[in-house]
């Protein structure tokens, strides 16, 4: 008998993991053109939450290349609720998490249709003609990534659409809009930079007025002196380079100078000055830690994950430049210029940056009649670079989080500026 009841709550767990794959939901999204799979993921936040796979050609502009498999991550509210499309500009795997949901679709409760990034993870063409491989990651073609994923899912969700994105995902926002723009209601771009050029000097000319004075003071001291002590800390730094097997293409010194004048910028976009530890109290290896962990040495070597990240900001995107003015006569190297080149980019990169796609931009956003509303904070070395210098138009609303930094959101502005953003939205929609 018992063997029996075993054997029969078997079969009811076996039917009802049947059932929860052909949902009436999941049949519909399986059905939406371009599909090809579709993999129910556990969630607290949605009723339903699925890894899709999309199917996109390599060159929109040359679909005799081929195609690839776009993974898009759906959680389902309602077919008639309001709709979130996140323009992830990298991998988009931490969103799997089970407790995962977007700002806007909790502050909404809408739909969520996150979207990976061309490139990255595990949404990476195949490229037979391997010398064109980076031919392929453009502006547009990501647009119209957006625009072919937006288009097909209209047979499934009826309510408003929004575009959204944090940081290069907010530059991906913004450059989906421009290209597309009647393809979304509202579009809602985070901490999104707008660099001029592959070396923008506009970020490190800005961010030494970033934060309190007393706090400017001690980031500045305590790069003046991780610089003064580089010889103490290469061989850590060797022996981390060594564990990861990392393969730097510029000297050791070198790679110790840049990674931290990179410390600064993640420090302060991180607003966590205050969590570096104590310069007089902290162990060499509790200061190389926090080295690592906010310059990330990785990040200055050509097998870096996010290298797409550097081909598009050298193509398109545009960087930053270092100020090493602050540090005259304590680097091994006497220029930061082409860093990225020497550094991070593919040995047979051979793009030159096209202003063409930044213009085009700026002069979509002065003009368009498109609802957005661009969100910043005013510690963030990335707010330096955003639009507000750039636009003036009554369509676009430009918010600044005061004294916050990279990570703003809507729920951590002050009360009164917070309303205001919600009452924007929500006349729009």
């Amino acid at each position: 008998m018992r063997k029996r009841i075993i054997l029969l709550v078997a079969i009811a767990a076996l039917a009802a993991g049947a059932n929860a794959k052909t949902t009436k939901f999941a049949k519909m999204l399986k059905a939406i053109p371009g599909v090809t799979s579709i993999t129910k993921i556990e969630s607290t936040r949605f009723g339903e939450r699925y890894i899709v796979t999309f199917r996109q050609f390599i060159d929109h502009r040359d679909t005799a290349l081929g195609t690839f498999e776009q993974r898009v991550i759906v959680g389902n509210v309602h077919t008639d609720s309001a709709t979130v499309f996140v323009t992830e500009g990298y991998s988009a795997s931490y969103t799997e998490r089970k407790d995962y949901r977007e700002e806007l679709s909790d502050i909404l409760n809408a739909n969520s249709v996150i979207i990976e990034h061309r490139y990255f993870n595990k949404s990476i063409p195949v490229v037979k003609d391997k010398e064109k491989y980076w031919d392929y990651l453009t502006t547009y073609n990501a647009a119209t990534d957006h625009h072919r994923i937006v288009e097909a899912f209209r047979k499934l969700y009826k309510g408003k659409y929004i575009a959204t994105g944090v940081s290069k995902g907010g530059i991906c926002a913004n450059l989906f809009r421009a290209y597309y723009p009647e393809d979304v209601d509202v579009t809602v771009p985070y901490v999104a930079p707008f660099c001029d050029g592959v070396e923008d000097k506009k970020m490190s000319e800005e961010i030494v007025k970033y934060g309190s004075s007393d706090e400017r003071e001690y980031l500045t001291e305590y790069m003046r002196k991780m610089f003064a002590r580089r010889e103490e800390f290469l061989p850590m730094l060797q022996e981390y380079v060594d564990s990861l097997e990392l393969q730097p293409r510029v000297e050791l010194a070198e790679l110790y100078d840049l990674t931290v004048l990179d410390m600064e910028i993640a420090v302060l976009a991180r607003g966590e000055i205050k969590k570096l530890p104590e310069l007089d109290k902290a162990t060499d290896k509790e200061l190389f830690r926090a080295l690592a962990k906010y310059g990330s040495p990785e990040g200055f070597t050509p097998a870096y994950d996010n290298m797409p990240y550097y081909v598009q900001a050298a193509k398109e995107l545009g960087h930053y430049a270092y100020d090493i003015s602050r540090f005259e006569g304590l680097l091994s190297i006497q220029s930061t210029e082409e860093f990225l080149r020497r550094c991070a980019l593919p040995e047979d990169f051979d793009f030159e940056y096209d202003p063409s796609t930044r213009e085009m931009v700026i002069k979509f956003l002065q003009n368009t009649d498109s609802h957005m509303l661009f969100i910043y904070g005013e510690y963030d070395p990335w707010t330096a670079v955003g639009i507000k210098d750039y636009v003036s138009n009554p369509n676009i609303y430009v918010m600044v989080n005061p004294g916050n930094c990279h990570k703003s959101k809507i729920w951590n502005f002050p009360e009164e500026m917070r309303n205001k953003i919600l009452s924007v939205l929500r006349s729009w929609l």
